[in-house]
């Protein structure tokens, strides 16, 4: 069902307002749908919590932009044009988010990027215990991440003639 926004805007902002009421709606009803889908584990979903903690920031944020434009609008008519402009940019770019956020719930790659607390990445050679100091636990604060970059490899392939493959690197993650 349509809800209606009573309180009058600027006509040049109704628009916006009509948007943001649609915003709510699918905004609630996506809620609603994680919630079901994880019941009582919801707690252990953060990448689900953050999007929706996303989509609901927006939704403020965007009404507060719509409520600050109306009041600039009514103390400046002439201003109208510009401030709608800025209001009406700063939604389509709210709708993209929404649109990536809400698609993100069900499209994503939350579990194979997942690390495991105090191990390393899931499948390292640490984390099953195949590693080189894998006897020697260490403390949380000296455990790093490793990265390389991809155009290091090439500078060393042109510029030495050492081909490495990336995981000859023994490095956690390789950067393109």
């Amino acid at each position: 069902a349509a809800v209606k926004v009573s309180t009058p805007v600027a006509p040049g902002l109704r628009p916006l307002v009509d948007i943001y009421g649609n915003y709510a709606r699918a905004t609630a009803r996506v809620a609603e749908r994680v919630l079901r889908k994880y019941g009582r584990g919801i707690s252990e979903q953060q990448y689900s919590q953050r999007r929706i903690a996303d989509l609901m920031i927006d939704l403020f944020v965007g009404l507060c932009v719509i409520s600050r434009a109306d009041s600039i609008i009514r103390s400046d008519p002439a201003s109208a044009t510009q401030v709608t402009d800025i209001a009406r940019v700063f939604t389509h770019q709210a709708r993209r988010r929404r649109v990536r956020n809400v698609r993100g719930l069900s499209h994503n790659e939350d579990q194979s990027i997942e690390a495991l607390a105090g191990q390393g990445l899931a499948g390292d050679r640490y984390a099953i215990a195949a590693g080189s100091y894998s006897g020697k636990r260490l403390d949380d604060a000296e455990r790093a991440i490793t990265l390389f970059a991809r155009e290091t490899l090439d500078a060393v392939a042109a510029e030495h003639g050492i081909v490495l493959a990336p995981e000859q690197t023994r490095r956690n993650l390789l950067v393109e």
